[in-house]
């Protein structure tokens, strides 16, 4: 995998949940007129935005071009991202743009560009009743194969609308589902349900032991995020971490995409849990050292969310510094200020 292929999975991954890279359309849409993003241009944004740095003329540049155009996808990807980000920072800079996506998701002939916006929505709390509209039309219109993105579009319109039996009736399905691509997709999805999931919690619980490390994960990370279930959630998390990488799909055969392994996934989730942050960040140490840099890369990520300054850490992570892996030795320099920042100088 190349440099920029691992940049692009972290950033996709950690920001906007959405993986890979699919072929943009060959044809323009006969009413939307394709504006090629300069991709070394979102890339700085975002690389800005995380530094708190960056430029307010650039964003509002890129911001009405994201929802207008899609192609590249790959590159319409880190967009999301950065708006991800920007929301996190400030949602009143995004805000206005949201119902724009009715349109964009009414169009959208690829199941990513659902997927990625429903995604965005849910991250950011947001349910523009035009965009749930053309989310409740193409559900209904949905392919079964499509496990990932129907699952955001479930998960959206169950919060949009709490008491849709048919909703909750399709997640139990999903759940109980033979193929685990299906179960994965529906718990995925159900961690962004919040109090919308809880009458799913006891299926949910019973997929904690699935013979799939994968969606033991997801049902760990959904009770942990639905429920605040720490209790429940942490020792399946840490358990999953000994456990061979699993990569999976997220789409169907055909679209080359491709996912992070379950640790990932887990060590994410891991670094949300700060009420735990002892256990985590000690149990959290000797994946710094794993053969997999992407997992070196969100371990860190982690650590630093943590905050934590237990035996040994801030020695093991100043020693990643010197990482031969750019991506991990720059993160390694992040998580390094962040837990060291109110040390004396």
């Amino acid at each position: 995998m190349t440099c920029c292929t691992k940049a692009f999975v972290i950033a996709v991954f950690y920001f906007a949940s959405s993986y890979g890279v699919v072929c943009a359309d060959k044809q323009p849409s006969e009413e939307y007129i394709a504006i090629p993003f300069d991709h070394d241009e979102l890339q700085a944004i975002l690389k800005s935005i995380n530094s708190g740095e960056f430029d307010d003329d650039k964003v509002v540049d890129v911001l009405p071009r994201l929802v207008i155009s899609c192609k590249p996808e790959s590159t319409r990807s880190i967009g999301i991202a950065a708006l991800l980000r920007l929301h996190q920072r400030d949602p009143q800079i995004v805000r206005p743009y949201l119902s724009r996506f009715a349109p964009l998701i009414a169009r959208a002939k690829r199941i990513q560009e659902v997927d990625d916006i429903c995604t965005m929505l849910l991250e950011m709390g947001e349910k523009p009743d035009e965009v749930v509209a053309v989310i409740e039309k193409k559900f209904d219109e949905r392919d079964e194969d499509d496990f990932f993105a129907n699952g955001k579009m479930a998960a959206l319109l169950l919060k949009a609308s709490p008491e849709n039996a048919k909703i909750g009736a399709w997640f139990e399905e999903q759940v109980r589902h033979e193929d685990k691509y299906h179960r994965l997709g529906a718990l995925s999805a159900m961690s962004y349900a919040g109090d919308a999931g809880k009458p799913s919690l006891p299926i949910i619980n019973r997929r904690l032991h699935d013979e799939s490390p994968a969606v033991r994960v997801a049902a760990a990370s959904a009770v942990w995020r639905i429920e605040g279930d720490a209790v429940t959630a942490v020792p399946i998390l840490l358990a999953t971490l000994d456990v061979e990488g699993e990569t999976y799909r997220n789409r169907p055969s055909g679209i080359s995409e491709w996912l992070p392994d379950h640790r990932i996934v887990a060590v994410g989730a891991l670094g949300e849990i700060t009420k735990h942050k002892k256990e985590i960040a000690q149990a959290l140490l000797p994946l710094l050292n794993d053969d997999d840099e992407l997992v070196q890369f969100m371990t860190l990520r982690s650590l630093a969310r943590l905050n934590e300054r237990g035996p040994g850490i801030v020695e093991a992570v100043r020693k990643k510094t010197n990482s031969q892996e750019s991506l991990v030795a720059n993160e390694a320099n992040e998580t390094l200020k962040r837990i060291t920042a109110d040390e004396p100088r």
